[in-house]
């Protein structure tokens, strides 16, 4: 059987990390890196589209998840 900190406790401890997980303080930090990588995939599908190549979606998805 487990135990668990009382509720109280963990709502305290809970308030103090928010400000770091806030929607606003994750946009700001990663704005420019979505703005980089959507580019990145802005010239990706500009190329295939200029060469007339097929892309395949989930090579691309794959790369911009994992970059």
């Amino acid at each position: 059987m487990g135990g668990s900190i009382a509720h109280d406790l963990h709502r305290r401890r809970r308030e103090a990390l928010n400000p770091f997980f806030s929607a606003r303080r994750i946009t700001q930090s990663l704005e420019s890196e979505l703005r980089n990588q959507t580019s990145q995939v802005e010239k990706v599908f500009a190329s295939c589209k200029d060469n007339g190549q097929v892309l395949n979606l989930s090579d691309l998805y794959f790369a911009f998840a994992n970059e």
